[in-house]
């Protein structure tokens, strides 16, 4: 074979073993280069960064407060001390408190329970404090707290009361930061003779938690 003929085969050689070489080579390419324009020369993929400085992150808070005289008492402890004396079958009576919001959220308030004992023993023990009936609502200024208010149909010990009413944040321009809530209280007109001479006393456990939107 001449050197023409041997150098022609050779390259036709060459020829068909790098077509699918270089196929394979572009058929990668393709997923790495893809939308990159251009030719000749070498590729880079393009690439850039930003940075973005870091804000504050600040939690909200939600908070309670009460008091009997509609100003901010800094505690969560309320006494209303002795609501009524000489309590008789069918007497009814109230009493008003106020709750504030000290916190950065609106919340929803609930009274959770009352918890309630008298000071009967034997016999008499809890005769006062189960022909108690209470309710507990709110009302716009503390003077329209009356016995008129509400009608106690549930008993003192157990009472709840769920959503009663929504909080705005502290410093609410409205005024819907606080509210007045009235505790009106009845002794059943079929109250037994054991409960005469003794004394009841409770507490109310009010929950408020975030208010959804």
């Amino acid at each position: 074979m001449s050197g023409k003929h041997a150098g022609s085969a050779s390259a036709q050689r060459r020829r068909r073993f790098g077509v699918p070489v270089v196929a394979l080579i572009a058929a990668v390419a393709i997923g790495t280069l893809a939308g990159l324009t251009g030719t000749g020369g070498t590729y880079a993929m393009w690439s850039s960064s930003v940075t973005v400085p870091g804000g504050t992150v600040t939690t909200a808070s939600m908070d309670i407060e009460v008091s009997s005289d509609g100003q901010p008492t800094l505690t969560h402890a309320l006494s209303l001390g002795s609501i009524a004396s000489n309590l008789g079958p069918g007497d009814v009576v109230a009493t008003a408190f106020t709750i504030h919001s000290v916190g950065s959220t609106p919340q929803t308030v609930s009274l959770a329970a009352i918890s309630a004992s008298d000071n009967g023993t034997g016999t008499a023990a809890g005769a006062l404090s189960g022909a108690l009936k209470a309710a507990l609502v709110t009302v716009p200024p503390t003077s329209e707290c009356t016995t008129a208010s509400a009608t106690p149909t549930a008993a003192l010990d157990g009472y709840a009361a769920n959503s009663m009413f929504t909080l705005a944040a502290q410093g609410d321009a409205n005024g819907n930061d606080s509210r007045v809530l009235c505790l009106v209280l009845a002794l059943s007109s079929t109250a037994p003779s054991a409960a005469q001479g003794l004394a009841v006393s409770f507490t109310m456990t009010l929950d408020s938690v975030q208010a959804t939107a």
